[in-house]
């Protein structure tokens, strides 16, 4: 006899549904809410007396990957809707000629 997932029932599973209203108990954080420009670079945001506690190659490396998720939250995701079209079409194209050639 085989079950399936949904055959049985847990309270974990609650934490399943998305009701849409995830985001909603965040708005209105005073902690979360960004206060005035963001900082161009990581460093600045840590104490000075704690960045001399890492070496210069991981200072730098953590201030590429702040400019990296700054860009994104400025911009939006790298991946724009003409280039999930264009995905789209490739793989119909991709498709149509599997097609073909097995005809």
């Amino acid at each position: 006899m085989y079950y399936s997932i949904g055959d049985s029932y847990s309270p974990s599973m609650e934490s399943l549904a998305d009701d849409g209203n995830a985001d909603d108990e965040y708005e209105d954080d005073p902690e979360l809410v960004v206060k005035g420009p963001e900082s161009e670079s990581w460093s600045e945001t840590i104490d000075k007396k704690v960045l001399k506690n890492y070496k210069a190659k991981y200072i730098q490396r953590q201030d590429n990957i702040w400019g990296k998720q700054s860009t994104i939250r400025r911009h939006g995701s790298p991946v724009c809707e003409h280039d999930v079209f264009i995905i789209i079409i490739i793989i119909i194209i991709i498709i149509i000629v599997v097609v073909v050639a097995q005809s």
